[in-house]
């Protein structure tokens, strides 16, 4: 039986864009939020606020979702900040399904 190498992208979603990062925050590519963001904050979702604005890439607003997407094996993640590593929360099917969504939509298109 052949392993499955799976993939993980990592997303900032903001407001009004959704980055997408390297493992050193940098900005690899960047697409329009659409309703992403409200759909995400709606399911309730974790959203990590900063009200520093260290992540810079939201036009100073402090709220945003950190999601880590592994569209090979359909799972979303979502992470928050903390003690050690933080928090990392699978999201149920219905929210990974909105990610994936606008994934399809945004990101894996020609």
């Amino acid at each position: 039986m052949g392993s499955v190498h799976v993939v993980w992208e990592r997303f900032f979603v903001g407001f009004d864009v959704v980055v997408l990062v390297d493992a050193d925050d940098a900005e690899l590519e960047r697409w329009p939020t659409g309703d992403l963001y409200e759909k995400l904050l709606l399911a309730g979702v974790s959203i990590i606020v900063d009200p520093t604005g260290a992540a810079g890439v939201f036009g100073g607003r402090p709220d945003y979702f950190e999601l880590l997407v592994a569209m090979t094996a359909d799972l979303v993640t979502a992470h928050r900040p903390g003690e050690g590593l933080g928090e990392v929360e699978l999201l149920p099917p219905e929210s990974t399904e909105i990610v994936l969504d606008w994934y399809r939509r945004n990101v894996d298109v020609p």
